[in-house]
C-alpha cells in the first residue's frame, strides 16, 4: 500500500514492536524458518503495525526483494519453469557475475551486467531476469519469502575471506567462527535490504 513509504517507525510503541516481532518469529518458526511475505504482512496487521517495513523487525528476520545471493549448495527449483528454459550458459554467467560480486548482487545490477533489459532478445525469450534467476539452482532470490536470519545464513555460500581451520580435537572453534561470520553477512544484508524493502515493482 501507499502508506509504507511514509511509515514512521519512531511512532511505534516499543511494546507493539516487540509483540509484532514475537508474532512474526512464531510464524517463521512454525514454517521451519521461512514463510511467505504475505504471512508476515498479516502478522504485522494483527499486531497493530500494518504497513511497517519488515526490516524494522530487527536482525533475527531476513527479507530482501532486491538482492541475489550465491547459495552454499545448488537447490532444484520447486516447480518447473513455465515458458522457455534459460540455457545453462546464461545460468552460469549469472552465477559467475554473482560470485565475482562477492556472493551478493542487486537484481538491478545483474540486469545491467547481463544486458537483460526489456526489448532485448533475452528478455523477449525468457521474460524478466527475476523469473530467470529463479531457475538457477546456485542462486538464492526470494522476493516473496521471509526467513529467520539463521535459516537465511544456512542458504549462503561461505564468504571467500574465511579460512577454514582444521582442528584436531573436533570442530567447535570452526563452528563458532562460521557463526560469527554468517551473522556479520546477515546483518549487512538486512541493513542493505532495508532500502528496497517496500519498493514499488518488487512483486512484479
Amino acid at each position: 500500500g501507499g502508506q509504507a513509504s511514509t511509515f514512521d517507525i519512531s511512532a511505534v510503541d516499543p511494546a507493539a514492536l516487540e509483540r509484532a516481532r514475537a508474532a512474526v518469529l512464531a510464524v517463521l518458526e512454525a514454517g521451519g524458518g521461512e514463510c511467505s511475505r504475505q504471512s508476515v504482512r498479516n502478522a504485522l496487521k494483527q499486531s497493530g503495525v500494518a504497513g511497517m517495513p519488515i526490516s524494522a523487525l530487527g536482525r533475527e528476520v531476513f527479507f530482501s526483494g532486491t538482492e541475489v545471493y550465491l547459495r552454499s549448495a545448488p537447490v532444484q527449483p520447486a516447480k518447473a519453469p513455465s515458458g522457455n528454459i534459460v540455457p545453462e550458459e546464461l545460468q552460469q554467467q549469472m552465477v559467475e557475475i554473482t560470485r565475482e560480486a562477492g556472493g551478493k548482487i542487486f537484481i538491478s545490477q545483474l540486469v545491467e551486467r547481463m544486458s537483460w533489459h526489456p526489448g532485448t532478445e533475452r528478455y523477449e525469450q525468457h521474460g524478466t531476469l527475476k523469473k530467470a534467476v529463479s531457475q538457477v539452482p546456485e542462486l538464492f532470490y526470494e522476493p516473496r519469502k521471509v526467513f529467520t536470519a539463521a535459516a537465511f545464513a544456512r542458504q549462503l555460500a561461505p564468504a571467500k575471506r574465511r579460512k577454514r581451520k582444521q582442528k584436531a580435537d573436533g570442530s567447535d572453534g570452526e563452528a563458532e567462527e562460521e557463526g560469527d561470520a554468517d551473522q556479520a553477512v546477515v546483518t549487512a544484508a538486512v541493513v542493505e535490504a532495508d532500502a528496497g524493502d517496500e519498493g514499488g515493482g518488487l512483486g512484479a
